[in-house]
């Protein structure tokens, strides 16, 4: 053999080592014949592979839960800002009607207030008695409704407010009277028993 041909193999043999190692260092087997390579290069170039996939496979889904929580933070969003136009609007509805039951509640117990000056009978007077009672306190739960809504807002108004529990419970007696009668339910308050005020 002449030392060129010697010379061409040994430059082969180089061309060929390089290519190898090229490969290697970027994970490919691409034109490499495994019988150049041993057993210990294709379990480092196997695990190499396997951690790359793991890791690339590993991302992706860190990507997709990324994208899954960016979402349902906006859906959250979304409906928080939906609830708080719903409370919203709520709120200045309720005061609304209170407002528009308010006038046309004065009205009707100025009127049953006109009616009590004039002469009525026991029976009539009783009726009237109910009348304005459940108008007093149509009147109160409006008040309540209002205040309920200036809470919304954000003006708290709070109110200590001393009363009798047993005159109380006699107007809501006297309130539900006609509607049991109706049913013909009968309907007592018992209040024997001392009720503790303090």
């Amino acid at each position: 053999m002449d030392n060129n041909r010697i010379h061409q193999i040994t430059s082969e043999l180089k061309n060929l080592r390089n290519l190898i190692s090229l490969n290697l260092s970027h994970n490919r087997l691409i034109e490499i014949p495994l019988q150049i390579l041993d057993l210990q290069q294709l379990e480092n170039l196997n695990l190499e592979a396997n951690i790359r996939h793991s890791v690339e496979s590993d991302f992706g889904k860190l990507l997709t839960y990324r994208e899954r929580i960016e979402f349902a933070l906006k859906q959250a969003e979304i409906a928080k800002k939906e609830a708080e136009y719903a409370n919203q609007f709520n709120g200045q509805f309720l005061s609304q009607m209170s407002y528009e039951l308010l006038a046309p509640m004065n009205g009707v117990i100025g009127f049953l207030n006109l009616i009590s000056k004039e002469t009525l009978t026991l029976k009539q007077k009783e009726y009237l008695q109910r009348a304005k009672n459940s108008g007093q306190h149509l009147m109160n739960l409006i008040d309540e409704i209002l205040q309920f809504s200036e809470q919304e807002k954000g003006k708290v108004i709070g109110q200590k407010v001393v009363f009798d529990l047993i005159d109380t419970c006699h107007q809501i007696i006297e309130m539900v009277i006609p509607l049991s009668q109706q049913k013909n339910l009968d309907l007592h308050f018992d209040h024997s028993q001392p009720i503790l005020t303090k």
